[in-house]
């Protein structure tokens, strides 16, 4: 499977990912098994561009 990097300390499988959204302090979280886990500044925009890409490749 393909998986997102979030943040340094983490990768997601984006079939797990429910949400990724920013917070007012320029980070991310995302919403993977009920828990919110950072996405750091540098990777929010490539992060949310990659979920897109392949979950449009899936439907």
């Amino acid at each position: 499977p393909h998986f997102v990097r979030l943040h340094r300390m983490c990768a997601a499988n984006p079939d797990y990912i429910n949400e990724i959204r920013p917070i007012p302090n320029k980070r991310g979280e995302a919403l993977i098994a009920g828990a919110w886990l950072p996405v750091s500044n540098r990777r929010l925009p490539d992060a949310i561009r990659q979920l897109k890409a392949i979950k449009s490749k899936t439907i």
